[in-house]
């Protein structure tokens, strides 16, 4: 090799290794300076704000007072509070599920005890947000509560479109900018 061929080589090389520096110093400068993705920081942002947006919401679809406002957000809050254990139960159960499931020699009983606990944690589920809506829907006046399972049912079929979306705390789009 020719000592011109050489110099070429060399600096080939240094362009190239200036050109990848710069390309990931870009790459990391850029992941530290743009916000992060919605799904990454919606729901602790906007929880608050989707509390706030919803409520305006109910109180202007319901018409409801200050009062029963109040009501409601106390039996919301409730009832969301019951609902974040058992999906927290549910996910918990199921991890020792698919754990057990992955051995060798997996004790169908033990299987099964697992699957049922899933299902009374459901059924608990499900007995909570009947006697919240009981309890919600004794807030409002009649002409309120024909509305409120109007919208509950809605949101019932809403919830259906988009698996995981309320079930699990799933990964999801934020909905509401800032």
């Amino acid at each position: 090799m020719n000592r011109q061929n050489y110099r070429l080589l060399v600096w080939l090389v240094i362009i190239l290794l200036v050109l990848n520096v710069s390309a990931l110093g870009t790459i990391l400068w850029f992941r530290h300076t743009l916000p992060s993705p919605p799904e990454t920081r919606c729901r602790a942002e906007n929880q608050g704000q989707h509390n706030r947006l919803h409520d305006a919401f109910i109180k202007e679809e319901l018409q409801f007072d200050e009062a029963q406002m109040k009501q409601f957000i106390v039996l919301r809050d409730k009832h969301f509070s019951e609902i974040k254990e058992i999906r927290e139960d549910i996910e918990a159960t199921r991890k020792l599920q698919f754990m057990a499931v992955q051995e060798k020699n997996a004790d169908p009983n033990y299987l099964d005890s697992l699957s049922s606990r899933i299902g009374l944690l459901h059924q608990k589920w499900s007995v909570s947000s009947t006697e919240f809506l009981q309890k919600a829907s004794a807030v409002c006046n009649d002409e309120q509560r024909l509305r409120f399972f109007t919208f509950m049912e809605q949101s019932r079929k809403d919830s259906l479109q988009w698996p995981g979306h309320h079930r699990r705390g799933g990964k999801k789009e934020c909905r509401i900018k800032q």
